[in-house]
């Protein structure tokens, strides 16, 4: 329920103006590795949730990666390894991975 919940936020995020600004500068970011993991954590950490803003970066920028991982013969698998793992960085207080244990009743 967090996570889909933050997928919506996060759609309704990358549907602003602002999104696409920031988007578009992180396109000149020359090494295409380095490009997609400063690229997922930032759309993600915009978005707020780790999950869905991966989705969403990776949605928002496939055809620039597919093209930068080509040029530079880095296998699509490779790129798909270094997002997850980009995505793995510390989110916002909102990101469900940090808020569900929180959220989650202990007894005492």
């Amino acid at each position: 329920m967090n996570t889909a919940s933050e997928y919506g936020f996060g759609a309704v995020i990358a549907a602003l103006p602002g999104f696409l600004v920031v988007a578009n500068a992180l396109k000149t970011i020359p090494n295409p590795l380095i490009n997609e993991v400063i690229t997922v954590t930032s759309l993600a950490g915009i978005t707020g949730s780790a999950s869905g803003g991966m989705s969403i970066a990776l949605a928002a920028m496939a055809d620039s990666f597919i093209q930068n991982a080509q040029a530079a013969g880095i296998p699509l698998e490779v790129f798909h390894r270094v997002a997850s793992n980009g995505n793995a960085t510390p989110r916002l207080s909102f990101d469900p991975g940090c808020f569900f244990p929180f959220a989650t009743p202990r007894s005492a």
